[in-house]
């Protein structure tokens, strides 16, 4: 997708601020990387939606796509992304001779990922940054036959940030335009409702995976073009994360919760 270039030495006023700010252009040519003003190398690149600035990853050469990581605190949002990779990158091991490769697309996605990694490994757990900045993976999948290579970029950021639509639009507006969507729904909560209505950890108020759903697709709503009632073509996928603990959950929440219900009729008979 067409990226925006920053020279640092040209600057333009901030229309919303009066702030001065890198001049920001988009070139036909994206290889020559060079002001339209001054003609000095353009190191930076910017989202052309949002105007923040890029990982290097996301070069203007290549076709890239976003896709955003969504969910409730304590879905395993970045122990999804960790998985996934990792089992990407194995598989791309075992069958060297395929016509399609992968790499991370910079130096610092691929420090990410090895931290994540060693963190799993030595503690058991992933621990997120206190930042509420999203913490982007990017990986660069090459295919065979002269095809044209396609960066990923997995967004990653706090799950609180998705209770509250405010802080959806200051830190992950990114969503709006993002390739694709993936939710994740840990498994407890949706059948634990102790959880659910408890406060969480440090008085935070509890997420469920509906509002946090609402949320997001009321901000992509928000910043479509289409017109009002218009189908958005986003595609959203949901995953359930932590079903290893549905059978515990059985006797927690529906013997108590579902007592003669249909569905624990059902549960039985399976």
């Amino acid at each position: 997708s067409e990226v925006l270039y920053g020279c640092f030495v040209c600057t333009d006023e901030n229309p919303r601020t009066g702030e001065r700010q890198p001049h920001k252009f988009s070139l036909r040519n994206p290889r020559a990387r060079v002001c339209d003003r001054c003609g000095r190398f353009a190191f930076k690149i910017f989202c052309p939606h949002c105007q923040q600035p890029l990982p290097p990853g996301l070069r203007g050469d290549i076709r890239s796509r976003v896709i955003a990581i969504a969910g409730a605190r304590d879905s395993g949002k970045t122990f999804y992304v960790t998985a996934l990779v990792e089992a990407l990158l194995r598989r791309t091991e075992v069958t060297p001779t395929s016509s399609i490769s992968l790499e991370f697309a910079d130096l610092e996605s691929q420090r990410l990922h090895e931290k994540r990694l060693m963190q799993l490994q030595t503690e058991g757990i992933i621990k997120r940054s206190h930042s509420d900045l999203p913490e982007i993976l990017i990986i660069r999948l090459t295919f065979g036959r002269g095809l044209e290579p396609v960066a990923l970029a997995f967004y990653d950021v706090a799950g609180d940030i998705f209770a509250d639509p405010l802080l959806i639009e200051q830190n992950a507006n990114y969503i709006a335009n993002a390739s694709a969507i993936i939710l994740l729904v840990a498994a407890d909560q949706v059948y634990e409702t102790e959880r659910q209505s408890a406060e969480g950890p440090e008085g935070r108020p509890p997420q469920s995976p509906d509002s946090v759903l609402t949320n997001i697709l009321s901000h992509v709503d928000a910043h479509s073009s289409l017109p009002p009632g218009a189908v958005v073509s986003m595609p959203l996928a949901i995953t359930v994360t932590k079903v290893d603990i549905l059978p515990n959950l059985r006797d927690s929440f529906l013997t108590s919760r579902l007592s003669g219900s249909a569905i624990r009729d059902d549960m039985e008979g399976r």
